[in-house]
């Protein structure tokens, strides 16, 4: 009995000094984020649902209209590199999905591709813009296909830039997103630890050029997780399903003039994805980048500026 008693505060009070050397980060109030974060060019719109949509209306109002998407765990602040590069050219969209940066967690709990879609739709239609191209990286790229099977006559350009949507038994993202929040100990540390360096050991697998892994782009990741409610909405879109990946078939029906990017060193989405898009969508043409990694508008904005801005102009 003495040493079950002792072997028990053994290993006691050595899980609890493992846990006091981790920084523990609890939820923290929206408006500590939001006062990080808001800047002038920020707004937000109410949806229909309830939905505080954080977005940025930016760039040449008489320009064509692009809509950028991020991906899982991102925000529209993924874009920042490429506003310079396209702005006085085109008219630049961009918002935070639901469980994501600014925008966290919505009163209807409603997570994934569909419920996106629906997001870009309201958002699009709120500020009255009758037609626009979309640009969507990983998980924003699966919400850009799906709104162009959905919306068609809307759109007039398709960019896909390493988009998520296609089952695939490489795909990592895909894989490894539920089960780091459903494991009992991955799924603990997530929700109530969190720390820095996770944060910097997942970005070490999604850029090639590690000095992107800066001090501010790991706070901004970690901040935008730690937002009040923002672990639980991932939670919840993980566990209900809605973090999933269709067929292949549907893709075939996508009539919009689509351009697809893919890193050639993508960790997280393998870049023979590419393949499959650009076999099945009749009018589109796809480029590899080496040396890049799973999100170029950051490791190669610039190209990715030029490539985008080529492909609009012969819209």
């Amino acid at each position: 009995m003495k040493k079950a008693l002792l072997g028990f505060l053994l290993t006691s009070t050595l899980l609890l000094s493992i846990f006091l050397s981790f920084n523990i980060y609890l939820d923290v109030p929206r408006d500590e984020i939001e006062k990080k974060y808001v800047d002038e060019s920020s707004k937000f719109m109410i949806l229909k649902d309830g939905s505080r949509i954080h977005y940025k209306d930016e760039g040449n109002k008489e320009g064509k209209v692009l809509v950028l998407v991020h991906g899982f765990a991102d925000s529209l602040f993924t874009f920042d590199y490429m506003i310079p590069e396209l702005e006085n050219e085109f008219r630049l969209v961009r918002m935070d999905f639901p469980a994501f940066g600014l925008t966290g967690k919505v009163p209807s709990n409603n997570y994934g591709p569909e419920a996106f879609v629906k997001v870009i739709h309201e958002v699009t239609n709120n500020l009255g813009i009758q037609k626009f191209s979309i640009i969507g990286n990983s998980l924003g790229g699966s919400a850009a296909w799906r709104y162009a099977l959905n919306y068609p006559e809307q759109l007039e350009g398709l960019i896909l830039i390493a988009a998520a949507g296609i089952k695939n038994e490489e795909d990592k993202e895909r894989k490894l997103a539920p089960k780091a929040v459903n494991s009992p100990l991955t799924g603990w540390l997530f929700r109530y630890v969190m720390p820095k360096f996770m944060i910097g050991n997942i970005l070490k697998n999604v850029f090639v050029d590690e000095s992107l892994i800066t001090s501010k782009n790991v706070d901004r990741f970690h901040d935008f997780l730690i937002l009040e409610g923002s672990r639980e909405a991932i939670i919840s879109m993980s566990t209900s399903g809605g973090y999933k990946n269709n067929s292949k078939v549907e893709i075939r029906n996508i009539t919009t003039p689509t351009l697809i990017i893919h890193g050639a060193n993508d960790n997280i989405i393998p870049v023979r994805t590419h393949e499959y898009f650009l076999s099945e969508i009749v009018n589109s043409k796809a480029l590899i980048y080496d040396g890049v990694g799973h999100i170029p508008m950051l490791e190669a904005p610039i190209r990715t500026s030029k490539d985008i801005k080529e492909f609009m102009n012969r819209l």
